[in-house]
């Protein structure tokens, strides 16, 4: 079985067609690739005489929006706490580095002040 196209989709769309959540999702998933095929499939709801649907549309897309927007939020929240840890954790291993280094140069500061090179 093929996946239903967007040409079948706009094609089965009848003045009896059930236009619940799903519908308004597989309509938004095309007019995301394509917004002039919102406008054609508003067109065919107005023909049919379907305004309700549109009002259902734009109820969920609402939602849906708010809740894209909600994701990012939190995918944004997250990359800032690991920006912050990778940064921390980055400060640290730089300074045990330089302590590292400092420590060896002081010890052969004291080596050859003390005449043991």
């Amino acid at each position: 079985m093929s996946a239903p196209s967007k040409e079948n989709f706009f094609q089965s769309l009848t003045a009896d067609t059930w236009c619940g959540w799903d519908w308004c999702r597989k309509l938004y998933g095309y007019s995301v690739t394509d917004p002039a095929f919102l406008e054609r499939v508003f067109a065919r709801l107005d023909e049919l005489n379907r305004p309700r649907v549109k009002t259902i549309y734009g109820i969920y897309y609402r939602t849906q929006i708010a809740h894209e927007r909600a994701q990012e939020r939190e995918a944004g929240e997250w990359l800032t706490r690991q920006i912050d840890k990778n940064y921390e954790r980055q400060v640290k291993e730089w300074q045990k580095k330089v302590k590292k280094s400092s420590r060896a140069r002081n010890y052969a500061t004291i080596s050859q002040m003390l005449g043991f090179n």
